[in-house]
């Protein structure tokens, strides 16, 4: 029951199911961990994925500026299109160069929705006193961690909470008055839940 929590009036239950693990996710590590604040720069990995597009928008709604990287040049319009005011295209050598091109003292703070595929260039791509926060472990390689960039540039590395019941009832109020966008690429029944997954 700790994982259980009312649908705000107005939601339905298809908005439901993204609030707890999409939306919610990526709205709190947004505004309550990373604690984005207006005019900073952000950089979301993973961006075109549930939570990501959900972080995307929390950064642009804090009044900040979002950053997106993805693995896939085909999904950069849509990126753009949800707010994303750069796209880099992830192609497994290293985003972080091409951050630190358009931005040389790096960005205020990462979300990364990936893990440790990503976390090395989300570091990488940060400014001195900016924040990293792990959210995503999609691959549960193990990672070589830069200890010495961490303390050379005071980088606070942050781990997901998830999302807290007070954080989730924000994340649907913002959906409810349309602040925040849930995005359902398809519904499919129960019985097609293997195929959902594939998906």
């Amino acid at each position: 029951e700790r994982g259980l929590a009312p649908l705000a009036a107005g939601l339905s239950f298809e908005v439901g199911a993204c609030m707890l693990s999409a939306i919610g996710v990526g709205y709190h590590n947004v505004a309550h961990k990373a604690a984005v604040r207006a005019g900073e720069v952000v950089l979301v990995t993973g961006a075109s994925g549930g939570v990501g597009l959900a972080a995307l928008q929390t950064v642009k709604l804090l009044g900040a500026h979002p950053w997106a990287v993805t693995s896939s040049p085909q999904k950069a319009s849509r990126l753009e299109a949800m707010g994303a005011e750069a796209v880099f295209v992830d192609a497994g050598d290293g985003f972080h160069r091409e951050v630190r091109r358009r931005r040389p003292a790096g960005v205020d703070a990462v979300i990364d929705c990936v893990g440790s595929t990503t976390l090395g260039s989300a570091i990488k791509s940060t400014r001195r006193y900016g924040r990293v926060v792990a959210v995503g472990s999609i691959d549960p390689a193990p990672l070589a961690l830069d200890v010495g960039r961490l303390v050379v540039n005071a980088i606070d590395l942050l781990a997901s909470d998830n999302v807290t019941p007070a954080a989730l009832a924000e994340a649907m109020g913002l959906v409810r008055d349309g602040q925040l966008t849930v995005v359902v690429d398809r519904i499919l029944p129960l019985s097609g839940a293997a195929e959902a997954h594939r998906l």
